[in-house]
């Protein structure tokens, strides 16, 4: 996938696994991967946001924190129930942040993210193509159709402030890029 593109989620497939993965030159860097859970209107709230400080929510699950990224594979992974996702939430934004100061993702190289499906079969895979000058970054979602039923995977890519998920300036981002303010972004 490239940035802008969208994979409808399989008829039928409730649960995906969604891998980031990332390299970084420096073992002090600490990236953490994040899902914010919004409402149709693109509301946002800490109370909704899985990450390393919040596992679970209904539906969506956190595999816990990679201080140092440093291994093969994917570095953390978030898991999704779609069953499981409550109706009123429509937008499922899949960040990552860097919570070590004074650092953004010029530092940071072969980041990606995936979605996996049963058996391990990688349903898509979108590299981050360049580099960012933001400490984080929007890196894709899923958006339900307006039946409730279907489920969209985008590519976003889009540069966010803040060091964690929860930082209203990092809210208010992933709020203007899913408005279309700076993403483009259409379900």
């Amino acid at each position: 996938m490239r940035k802008g593109d969208a994979a409808a989620v399989p008829a039928g497939l409730d649960r995906v696994r969604l891998g980031c993965g990332w390299e970084t030159p420096h073992t002090d860097l600490d990236l953490d991967a994040s899902c914010l859970m919004l409402a149709r209107d693109g509301r946002a709230s800490a109370e909704w946001t899985v990450s390393f400080k919040q596992l679970q929510l209904p539906g969506v699950k956190h595999s816990g924190d990679n201080l140092t990224g440093a291994g093969e594979g994917d570095d953390e992974e978030i898991s999704v129930t779609f069953s499981e996702v409550p109706p009123n939430i429509h937008h499922l934004a899949f960040i990552v942040n860097i919570y070590s100061d004074d650092r953004s993702f010029t530092e940071v190289f072969d980041s990606y993210i995936r979605m996996v499906g049963p058996n391990d079969h990688v349903l898509a895979r979108y590299p981050l193509d360049g580099k960012i000058q933001s400490r984080g970054l929007f890196f894709a979602a899923f958006s339900r159709a307006a039946a409730g039923q279907c489920w969209t995977f985008k590519a976003v890519g889009a540069p966010l402030r803040g060091k964690r998920a929860v930082d209203a300036e990092c809210m208010a981002d992933v709020v203007a890029v899913l408005g279309g303010g700076r993403g483009g972004w259409t379900s």
